[in-house]
């Protein structure tokens, strides 16, 4: 679901700031752990893509 922001939040994968973005789990297999990061619009179609073409 995208979220707006006033102030602006920085993206985790391109590390710009952004007014509208997602908030995505990015899984750390090293460390077996899974955190929730933002994601701009950009980023989000890119990570998205990824994965319908893993899953097929």
């Amino acid at each position: 679901m995208r979220k707006v922001s006033n102030k602006g939040v920085i993206c985790f994968f391109c590390l710009r700031r952004v007014r509208e973005y997602y908030i995505v789990d990015y899984e750390v297999k090293e460390l077996g752990m899974t955190f929730k990061v933002y994601a701009c619009p950009e980023c989000y179609a890119k990570i998205t893509s990824r994965r319908g073409k893993q899953t097929q």
